[in-house]
């Protein structure tokens, strides 16, 4: 474990921020102590080290993809579970060019459709992002 401690700062009491390491040294949680409810409760990494998912305290999952050749994200996705259904919140799907900066973000969401089994999409609008050369 390894703690950093934030002293008080104008209304906000100090705040001791603990991360749990796993054996390789990665952080896998992290607790606060001005709650109860971790701030993250688990940590996964691909393969390569990358980022694969976050468990956040309240329950919340994020997940991300990366391009197998180049290490670029692909995607990012947020969601949480609602009495066994998968409620997604974030789905944004990254493209990228050669030089690997992002070209466009599409975030295929809307309220209620289903998107295979279990999953449903809650964010309000559908758009994608273009690169401005």
């Amino acid at each position: 474990m390894t703690s950093v401690v934030f002293p008080v700062v104008g209304d906000l009491s100090a705040e001791t921020v603990t991360g749990t390491l796993n054996r390789f040294g990665d952080t896998v949680g992290l607790s606060t102590s001005v709650s109860s409810t971790p701030l993250v409760s688990g940590l996964t990494r691909t393969p390569t080290g990358q980022l694969a998912s976050r468990t956040l305290g309240d329950g919340w999952v994020r997940d991300y993809t990366w391009d197998v050749m180049d290490g670029s994200l692909t995607s990012a996705q947020a969601s949480y579970d609602d009495d066994g259904v998968q409620m997604w919140v974030q789905y944004d799907v990254y493209a990228h060019d050669d030089a690997g900066g992002v070209t466009s973000d599409i975030s295929p969401g809307w309220w209620s459709p289903s998107i295979g089994p279990h999953k449903r999409f809650r964010a309000p609008l559908c758009r994608e992002y273009t690169k401005v050369s």
